[in-house]
């Protein structure tokens, strides 16, 4: 079977061209919307999204390690769950997603509560 997995920031807004023009007028392509509209056009492709909160992997090495690991620490106090979120966290939604063979259109927000607070 056939899917598409993408990842994309909730808060993203997006301008993108595709046929799904009733979702870009209702304000813009939101996250939220680009699988819905991408799994109807793609069926029987199916389509879904991963939105992250904060995780910790390299993408933040350009940081120092002290100004690195207070982000985290900050950031993780801030949400429900308490910490940030590892690789391993977004491994085991996309793992979901794949052998879920009846799952398209879908967003699955991985952010430790994030959205929430």
């Amino acid at each position: 079977m056939v899917a598409i997995f993408m990842m994309l920031s909730f808060e993203l807004t997006l301008e993108i061209p595709t046929l799904a023009y009733p979702y870009r007028r209702r304000g813009g392509v939101h996250s939220i919307n680009l699988p819905r509209a991408l799994a109807v056009e793609m069926a029987p492709i199916r389509v879904n999204l991963v939105s992250p909160g904060l995780v910790r992997t390299p993408l933040w090495a350009t940081m120092s390690e002290s100004e690195r690991e207070a982000l985290y620490a900050a950031s993780g106090a801030a949400l429900p769950v308490g910490y940030v979120g590892e690789a391993e966290d977004l491994a085991q939604t996309y793992l979901y997603l794949m052998t879920n063979r009846y799952a398209t259109g879908q967003t699955v927000v991985v952010d430790g509560g994030g959205v929430l607070v």
